[in-house]
């Protein structure tokens, strides 16, 4: 039989830190963004997959020390790789 602290841990990951505060919802939201934001992200640089935020948007590559800027959790937004393609496609549309 498992102890309290092993199912405590697996179901809430990383927000089982709070216990039972804050509600089930924002504990989940938590964790997940958490969980995205430690993830390994490829460096746009080097390609080595060792990113790290250093702060609300910053990143660095832990490698070739490459700084850039990106989203508050992950590295590329949804917003930000759309704004990239219509750049792509507007500069190729320019050279025609």
């Amino acid at each position: 039989m498992t102890s309290v602290t092993e199912k405590k841990g697996a179901k809430t990951r990383s927000a089982g830190r709070f216990g039972v505060r804050y509600g089930r919802k924002s504990r989940k939201l938590l964790a997940d963004i958490e969980e995205k934001m430690h993830a390994d992200y490829k460096c746009e640089n080097c390609g080595n997959p060792g990113v790290r935020r250093i702060g609300a948007g910053i990143w660095q590559c832990r490698k070739c020390s490459h700084t850039f800027t990106g989203g508050a959790y992950v590295p590329n937004t949804s917003a930000g790789l759309t704004a990239e393609r219509s750049l792509v496609r507007s500069s190729e549309s320019a050279k025609e």
